[in-house]
Formats: C-alpha cells, structure tokens, sequence
C-alpha cells in the first residue's frame, strides 16, 4: 500500500523535479528520443507547476477526458524537448 503523502510538500515536489530530471536524460541521452511527454489533471496546480519549473510546455488540452469527484476535468499535456 502507497501511504498518503501531501504531493505538493516540497520534499515531494523535490523528488519529482529530481525524477523528472532522470526521465529527462534516460529519454534524450540513451533513447535517442527527441520529445517527453506528461500529462496530469487541469485541477493538479502543483503538479502544473513542477511541470514548468523543470522545463516542460503545454502541448494540449483534452477537453472533458477524466472524470473528477463526478465532473468532468480537462487533460493537461506537457512535453519536453531535447534541445
């Protein structure tokens, strides 16, 4: 069982910058890939702003894709790229 965390903590928010960053180099240096993608919920602002701080951009917008607490809720992607 995953114990709760608060996700927007800085610790953890720590972690995933530093996560991120390993996803960031095992993509471009050693896949050869030349684009990241992440998405997450329109609702989940720390998440979004973990995104940006390590150097992702919007790419789109999937209207209405999940569902929320009974509502619908937009999609979020983010990419990254190499370069």
């Amino acid at each position: 069982e995953i114990p709760k965390r608060d996700w927007s903590s800085d610790v953890c928010s720590s972690d995933l910058k530093s996560l991120f960053g390993v996803a960031s180099d095992y993509t471009f240096e050693v896949l050869k890939c030349s684009k990241l993608r992440a998405g997450c919920l329109s609702l989940n602002v720390p998440m979004i702003k973990i995104f940006e701080s390590c150097g992702f951009s919007k790419e789109a917008v999937l209207e209405n894709e999940e569902i929320w607490e009974d509502k619908r809720v937009d999609v979020l992607i983010y990419a990254k790229h190499i370069g």
